[in-house]
């Protein structure tokens, strides 16, 4: 691996270009990337899954070459395929609000059909652990929509902010609404136990 070192302007100035280059590469990267997935087989192949499996095989033996492979898939290829702009460029942009285009190497998991991965045409990929354990795919997998927040969720996050507890809120709101006067009658404090003992429950 080349090492770089800045101990000049003019050793800084080849080095920027070099990012320059190496950006332009990785849009170029993406684009091809991009028109292989399209062109993708409704198995999830594609030649660059193809690709992948032919050097990981070929690498068997050796680790030091394969962990190149495994590090370039999940730093440099992973990257640009979860950008935004190729996830839209694959999917369209409503699509890609609820579900995400990757390439992944197929699991156990993945062959019990235990999760959904899907094909681009929509359609449920399907897996078996003798032909396609450990082979890369284009799978596309549904988002997970967040569940949507209770109001107690809200009033929790709110009061954490502004280091408020149950108790100031109960009293708050029990005053506020004019449920009872700011005196000390058992009747009020009997009505803010209540309140209190509601919350609580």
């Amino acid at each position: 691996m080349q090492s770089f070192k800045i101990d000049s302007i003019k050793s800084a100035v080849e080095l920027i270009n070099i990012g320059i280059t190496a950006n332009q590469v990785d849009q170029s990267m993406t684009e091809a990337i991009k028109a292989d997935v399209l062109k993708s087989e409704k198995d999830g192949k594609s030649n660059f899954t193809k690709a992948l499996d032919k050097m990981l095989k070929e690498t068997e033996d050796k680790p030091e070459k394969r962990k190149e492979i495994t590090t370039f898939v999940r730093k440099k290829l992973q990257t640009l395929i979860k950008s935004k702009q190729t996830q839209v460029g694959i999917l369209g942009k409503e699509t890609a609000k609820n579900a995400k285009v990757t390439i992944k190497k197929v699991t156990l998991p993945m062959c019990d059909n235990d999760e959904d991965f899907f094909n681009l045409n929509n359609e449920p990929l399907l897996f078996n652990e003798s032909d396609d354990l450990k082979s890369m795919r284009i799978v596309v997998e549904r988002k997970e929509k967040p569940e949507p927040k209770t109001f107690k969720d809200e009033l929790e996050k709110l009061m954490e902010k502004h280091g408020v507890t149950w108790n100031e809120v109960t009293h708050m709101g029990v005053f506020e609404c004019g449920l009872v006067g700011d005196t000390d009658s058992r009747k009020n404090v009997l009505m803010i136990e209540t309140a209190d003992q509601i919350l609580n429950d």
